[in-house]
């Protein structure tokens, strides 16, 4: 094995005390031919949270690095200040309610290296609804040989959970845009030219269901932002941005959240009915992808 760190694993965590042992023992745990490094970004949590990642630490000082924050930054930049002390050749994220199961890392550094057009790879993810685990669906042979290009990224927002993810170091020196991000927004800007794609037919990590602010308002408006970006800077993708939009009004509409009217008017500036065929028409790709 090479002294030099092939990927790096960010955590990033705030108050977690309950959920960020078992992750960090889930990342120390997995078995790779490769240097690997665990970088925790702990956003001055209330609760044990940063006592246990610095117990961690001593523990296993060659591997897990803290980046111990002397205020509370927010989620957003607790993201970008911890995916930037990363120095592995690929950059592999988790939240520190998430945990990977055995060989994660191993199966994403292999399909990246076998696939050098590949800029960021996924897996499936078990999860946690409540006190029950639940196992995901077995993925489709389409999704499996599936290349989401940006466009893709676009259109179908969700294509893997953000604890799943890894991509190349590279990528993380595209400028991102200045609001509250997203893991949509971040896929979509650092796909770059490449593609995005799911490494195996496995289940690499689980994730727990009902702990983060996914539906919440605040990503609502921050989807809203980012769909106004993409036809400011992406202005090819027209369609696939109205197709997006209507998937977003719709599901607000269904939710009756007040955010739907933010949706209708980026369908009106996008001007394109055929998104809404299109979303229909891809309603059983899209539920196949919710299920990973």
């Amino acid at each position: 094995m090479s002294s030099e760190v092939k990927v790096s694993v960010c955590v990033v965590t705030y108050n977690q005390e309950k959920y960020i042992a078992e992750c960090l023992q889930s990342l120390v745990d997995q078995v790779t031919d490769f240097p690997f490094e665990i970088i925790v970004g702990e956003d001055c949590s209330t609760d044990r949270t940063r006592e246990i990642v610095l117990e961690f630490q001593k523990k296993y000082q060659d591997i897990v690095k803290p980046l111990l924050h002397t205020e509370n930054v927010g989620a957003n930049q607790n993201y970008l200040m911890t995916h930037a002390k990363a120095c592995g050749k690929y950059i592999a994220h988790m939240d520190g309610d998430d945990y990977a199961l055995p060989g994660k890392l191993q199966a994403q550094v292999d399909f990246l290296d076998e696939n050098p057009e590949c800029n960021m790879v996924f897996h499936r993810m078990n999860f946690i609804d409540g006190e029950e685990y639940v196992l995901s669906a077995e993925i489709s042979n389409r999704i499996l040989a599936y290349k989401f290009y940006r466009s893709d990224i676009i259109e179908f927002v969700a294509i893997g959970a953000n604890s799943s993810k890894m991509y190349r170091k590279e990528l993380r020196e595209i400028k991102l845009p200045d609001f509250n991000l997203v893991d949509y927004t971040v896929n979509v800007v650092q796909v770059d030219s490449g593609y995005a794609a799911y490494c195996s037919d496995k289940a690499l990590g689980v994730y727990r269901r009902g702990i983060g602010i996914s539906g919440s308002l605040a990503v609502n408006n921050a989807v809203f932002n980012s769909l106004n970006y993409f036809i400011k800077i992406y202005p090819e993708c027209k369609l696939q941005i109205n197709t997006s939009a209507w998937a977003w009004f719709l599901s607000n509409i269904k939710n009756n959240k007040r955010t739907k009217w933010l949706f209708l008017k980026i369908i009106f500036q996008t001007g394109v009915i055929l998104g809404l065929y299109r979303y229909i028409a891809s309603r059983g790709f899209r539920k196949e992808l919710s299920g990973l």
